[in-house]
C-alpha cells in the first residue's frame, strides 16, 4: 500500500511501541480515508505492521543490546493534521477554518542504568579475577625463576597435618613434598653456581621435613630419608669434582655425614 509521507510518518509514530490505541486507529483511518484509501484495506495494513513489529521485537528482545538500551514513550506532542480535499473545499466555500490535532508520542533513547552498572561490574569482576588468577603462583612457578625464597613462602602456607588419630593415621603434608622439591632444586642450583657450602647447608634441611617416613610409605617420596640425603650429597660432590671446586679435604668432611656405604664407595672412587 502506497501512503503519503505524512500518513506514513504518523502511522510509524503510532505503532513505534508495538501497540495502537483505539483513538490513534480512529485518527489514522480518518486520515487514510481522506487520502482515498479503502478503510478495510488500510486496517489490514495496520494490523500487518503491528504483527511484524511484535515479531521483530520478540526475535531481538533477548539480544544484549535491547536488554541495555531501549525506546520508550517520554510524552506526547500535538501535531496538526493535514486536511483532505473535502475539508479544503468546505473551508473555501463556507469560510470556516477548523484545525484538528493528533497527539503523537515523543520517543527518546533511554538507558537502563542498572543494566549498565551490572555489565560494568561484571567486566571489572572478570578482569580482577583473571588478574588475581595470573598473580597466584605455585612452587613450580617460583622454581622456574629460581626464586627459592618465594617458593619457600608458598610452601610454608601449605598444609601439613595429621587428620586422623594415633591408630589410624590420615596425614596430609603437601608442605613437606614441596620443600623436598625446593631443597633438591636449590642445592643443585647452588652447586652449578659454585656455592657448595650453601648447597651442603640446604641438603641438611631434609632431616627436618615433617612426616617424611609416612610420606615415603604412602608413596609420596621415592627414597627413604637417609638415602635421599646421601644421593643428593653424591650429586653435589660430583659437580664439585667436575668443576674442580672441592678439595679432597672438603669432600672427606661431608663424606662423614653420609650413611650409605654404597654412596660412600662411589664418592671415594670419584676421588681416586
Amino acid at each position: 500500500m502506497k501512503l503519503s509521507e505524512d500518513l506514513k510518518s504518523l502511522l510509524d509514530s503510532s505503532i513505534v511501541d508495538g501497540e495502537i490505541s483505539s483513538k490513534e486507529r480512529k485518527v489514522l483511518l480518518k486520515r487514510a480515508i481522506s487520502e482515498g484509501h479503502d478503510q478495510d484495506e488500510f486496517e489490514l495494513h495496520i494490523d500487518g505492521l503491528l504483527f511484524s513489529k511484535k515479531k521483530d521485537e520478540s526475535s531481538s528482545s533477548e539480544s544484549f543490546f535491547n536488554k541495555v538500551v531501549y525506546h520508550r514513550k517520554a510524552g506526547f506532542k500535538e501535531v496538526e493534521l493535514e486536511k483532505g480535499v473535502v475539508e479544503d473545499l468546505k473551508e473555501s466555500f463556507l469560510g470556516e477554518v477548523t484545525k484538528e490535532y493528533q497527539k503523537v508520542p515523543v520517543n527518546e533513547l533511554k538507558i537502563r542504568m542498572w543494566h549498565m552498572f551490572s555489565f560494568l561490574f561484571l567486566i571489572i569482576t572478570l578482569v580482577l579475577g583473571i588478574f588475581l588468577f595470573l598473580k597466584i603462583e605455585n612452587v613450580d612457578d617460583a622454581l622456574t625463576r629460581y626464586d627459592f625464597e618465594k617458593a619457600r613462602e608458598i610452601a610454608a602456607d601449605l598444609e601439613c597435618k595429621n587428620h586422623g588419630n594415633k591408630l589410624w593415621n590420615d596425614i596430609r603434608c603437601p608442605k613437606s613434598i614441596a620443600l623436598l622439591k625446593i631443597i633438591i632444586n636449590e642445592a643443585n642450583y647452588m652447586a652449578d653456581n659454585n656455592e657448595f657450602e650453601k648447597a651442603f647447608s640446604v641438603i641438611e634441611e631434609i632431616d627436618g621435613l615433617e612426616f617424611y617416613n609416612f610420606l615415603y610409605n604412602n608413596g609420596d617420596f621415592g627414597k627413604v630419608q637417609s638415602l635421599q640425603k646421601d644421593e643428593l650429597y653424591l650429586s653435589i660432590i660430583s659437580k664439585g669434582l667436575l668443576q674442580d671446586q672441592l678439595s679432597e679435604k672438603q669432600i672427606m668432611v661431608y663424606l662423614a655425614k653420609i650413611k650409605s656405604k654404597k654412596v660412600k664407595d662411589q664418592i671415594i672412587e670419584l676421588i681416586m
